[in-house]
């Protein structure tokens, strides 16, 4: 399967679940991208840390400063014949996610974060909750927020979502097998 990753910042250096994610993949022969929304301070960034976990070959586009990154992000896609996107936060990556499905009807993963869910979720997170192959908060606790079945908390606007309990997924770094194809 080709997958895209789609994060806010690529390479993270305090993220290193995800170079051991992508590297999985890799190893199992499945197709990899990597869409950044920013860049980081060279200082911030782990880029040395690619050829350690072997992505130093992985396609990188970033979409830092475009008005409208759609199109280059949907050509990029199409390049690398991706099947799925992994949006890695329910608030830009998951937003832009959210359109490419809108235009090119790729299907993708949300992995929400502690604030997607509990402080700042994003304006359009019920569309982005009923269109997502999957929901996976990283917790338990943002899961309860995310659902409504947390009681006693303050609700974060546009909270609980409509979900589908077969799409929700606790992943508290890793994407859930049963999204990924059995074979590449």
């Amino acid at each position: 399967m080709n997958v895209l990753y789609l994060v806010r910042t690529w390479p993270l250096l305090h993220g290193d679940y995800i170079f051991r994610e992508v590297a999985w993949m890799k190893l199992h022969g499945h197709g990899l991208a990597i869409a950044a929304t920013e860049s980081l301070p060279d200082e911030y960034n782990g880029r040395e840390l690619l050829s350690q976990y072997g992505l130093e070959s992985v396609p990188e586009l970033l979409l830092e400063d475009d008005p409208d990154p759609f199109e280059r992000l949907l050509a990029f896609a199409n390049r690398h014949r991706i099947e799925l996107i992994d949006a890695h936060d329910g608030r830009g990556p998951a937003e832009i996610a959210l359109e490419i499905f809108d235009r090119a009807a790729i299907p993708f993963t949300v992995r929400f974060q502690g604030g997607d869910v509990h402080s700042s979720p994003s304006p359009r997170i019920r569309e982005i909750s009923a269109a997502a192959r999957a929901l996976c908060p990283i917790s338990r606790f943002l899961a309860e927020i995310l659902t409504g079945a947390r009681i006693g908390c303050r609700r974060p606007p546009h909270m609980p979502v409509d979900v589908d309990r077969d799409r929700l997924r606790i992943c508290p770094h890793g994407m859930p097998a049963d999204v990924i194809a059995r074979e590449p």
